[in-house]
């Protein structure tokens, strides 16, 4: 018989409540407290030495006319213009070099990632042998490498020709299209007829072949669109050819590429190039081994087992990976100031030496800079994680 007197055992505590948890709570809050006030006390006593020193803090000198020539730009800038000017100045060419080295390295990734599988061993060798190369060799060296070679071209005057490619010390000069004075309205029109005959080719595709997938029907429409605007534009005489010709000791016309900015681009491209390649060719291998052979049943060729089965399965596999170095190609960018391309880098640290606000321009570096790679891995992260969803 149970004695009447015996206490009911007690109820467990809630979750969160027990003193161990109450005392890991309040040493975090008393160190994040403690970190507090150490950050306000820095910033007081440093407020306090600059004042000794006669310095002042603030923004206000991103209003002064900047006083610095940059070679290369995306809008039109002169000495003239405001420090935060250049800066965005510097910020366009940094998101310019960013974006042409990344779609560079990515092609160029991918076919030496699919070639390091190759049953033909020289192929394979040498594939292994440039990845290995470049993915353990220092990224500045192979910086200043590009640069001396382009800077130990002939002059303009003895300039190597190829074509309409001309090499010189003064940079890459090549054939581009100017838009004739007059012909925007033709512009429109032959981008207007491009698009009918895209969305035109894209309906058909879907009617006529609606089991071949999305790939093909958006493919057709790119191929039938830029052959109509092509055609129109050649028909029309929208465009004109301009070709660099040499007066003096430089060249007029075409487009061309400053020495630093084409030896930022090969460096970066061909060193991010070898981190993709082995990403894509580990992405590849991931995938098991039956997806193959039943492609290989169903009679589908190589190549379209490749892009329409084995790829987009790998793509899921490489995605985390290659965000991760389209990010690091965004920082290693920073390096072009060791050749003098006129980045944000080199703007920010040029205005630091000119006004000799330095706490402020490594502010303005640091946050510039976590904009743009927070943003690229946001954006990136969106677009995995709808691949995710797809698959």
């Amino acid at each position: 018989m149970t004695d009447a007197t015996t206490m009911a055992p007690a109820p467990p505590r809630a979750a969160g409540q027990t003193p161990g948890a109450l005392r890991r709570k309040l040493w975090q809050c008393a160190v994040g407290a403690a970190l507090a006030l150490l950050v306000i006390a820095s910033g007081f006593i440093l407020r306090d030495n600059l004042q000794r020193l006669g310095l002042t803090v603030g923004f206000d000198f991103l209003q002064r006319p900047a006083g610095f020539q940059i070679g290369v730009s995306l809008l039109p800038y002169a000495p003239t213009d405001s420090i935060a000017y250049a800066i965005l100045t510097g910020a366009l060419n940094t998101v310019m070099l960013v974006v042409l080295a990344g779609v560079c390295a990515t092609v160029l990734g991918v076919a030496i990632g699919l070639a390091r599988r190759s049953v033909n061993p020289l192929v394979r060798g040498l594939t292994l042998g440039y990845v290995e190369l470049l993915r353990n060799t220092p990224l500045l060296m192979q910086i200043l490498l590009w640069s001396a070679v382009l800077l130990k071209l002939p002059p303009a005057a003895k300039a190597l020709q190829w074509g309409g490619l001309t090499l010189s010390q003064r940079g890459i000069y090549f054939p581009s299209l100017h838009l004739v004075a007059g012909q925007g309205m033709a512009l429109a029109a032959c981008v207007a007829a491009a698009l009918a005959a895209a969305v035109a080719v894209r309906a058909g595709l879907r009617r006529l072949r609606p089991g071949a997938g999305r790939a093909l029907w958006m493919g057709g429409a790119a191929v039938a669109g830029l052959a109509v605007l092509a055609s129109c534009c050649a028909a029309l005489g929208v465009f004109e050819v301009s070709v660099p010709v040499r007066r003096g000791f430089n060249f007029q016309g075409g487009a061309s590429l400053s020495p630093e900015f084409a030896a930022m681009l090969i460096a970066l491209t061909l060193y991010f190039a070898a981190f993709i390649a082995e990403i894509v060719r580990n992405g590849v291998d991931s995938v098991a081994r039956g997806q193959w052979e039943a492609s290989q049943a169903l009679g589908l060729s190589g190549l379209t087992t490749m892009r329409e089965v084995v790829f987009p399965q790998a793509l899921r596999m490489m995605a985390p990976a290659l965000i991760a170095q389209y990010v690091s190609l965004i920082k290693n960018s920073s390096l072009a100031i060791a050749i003098g391309y006129p980045d944000l880098f080199w703007s920010v640290f040029t205005t630091i030496n000119i006004t000799g606000h330095a706490i402020e321009g490594v502010l303005l570096l640091a946050g510039a800079y976590l904009v743009l790679t927070l943003g690229t891995s946001w954006a990136l992260n969106l677009w995995y994680a709808r691949l995710r969803r797809k698959g």
